[in-house]
């Protein structure tokens, strides 16, 4: 994967503890991020992103007192603070992990799990970012809660990049809900269920999303 160019990205950083948040920052700016803002609570990060565009949120799940990391993601996505378009990344323990692919509605974009080394993060931020930029047309669309663009513009995705279509499927399958298209949905939920095991497979099953037919 090609060096990428963070120069022109904001980061947000949110982390309790001073000593992660010291190293976690100079791990960004060797990056090459010149803009990071630092929170070390989730009510000062909410703060933040109302008053500012970030193109990344680095944060930890653990927050001390008050909201923690998955939390602070349901907020600001629920409340449209974070667009489609930004990427968020949580930092967690091993003992979180699972707390947080669990969610049901809200998961963040990727998962780093401590320790982690400066390149680890780099090659983890580079991915995010490169899926964020073939994504694309996909989110502005999502953000403009232009369903029928989004769909067409992952199907467009799946067909050039093959390794996406997990994420792409579960997309359509979303804005073919927002339509409130549910033979379709079901029927692209089924197929998925036949030819692949996906995480949100077994969540929505369980948690009936999709309508009974």
């Amino acid at each position: 994967m090609a060096v990428q160019d963070f120069s022109n990205k904001k980061a947000l950083l949110i982390e309790d503890m001073a000593e992660a948040r010291i190293m976690q920052r100079k791990m960004l700016t060797d990056f090459g991020f010149r803009s990071i803002d630092i929170a070390m609570k989730a009510e000062t990060a909410i703060e933040l992103l109302r008053s500012k565009p970030f193109d990344l949120i680095l944060s930890d799940y653990n927050l001390g007192n008050g909201k923690d990391g998955q939390q602070l993601l349901e907020e600001v996505r629920h409340s449209k603070l974070i667009p489609n378009t930004a990427t968020f990344l949580m930092v967690t323990a091993e003992t979180s992990i699972e707390m947080v692919m669990g969610a049901i509605e809200f998961q963040p974009d990727g998962y780093i799990t401590k320790p982690f080394s400066q390149a680890i993060l780099q090659r983890r931020l580079a991915k995010l970012l490169q899926t964020k930029e073939r994504m694309l047309d996909v989110n502005i669309a999502l953000d403009a809660e232009n369903y029928e663009d989004a769909i067409t513009a992952a199907t467009a995705v799946m067909e050039k990049h093959p390794a996406l279509t997990g994420k792409c499927e579960r997309i359509i399958c979303d804005c073919l809900l927002e339509l409130k298209d549910y033979d379709k949905a079901l029927a692209l939920f089924k197929n998925t269920i036949k030819e692949r095991k996906m995480p949100w497979d077994s969540i929505w099953q369980s948690q009936n999303i999709l309508p009974k037919r």
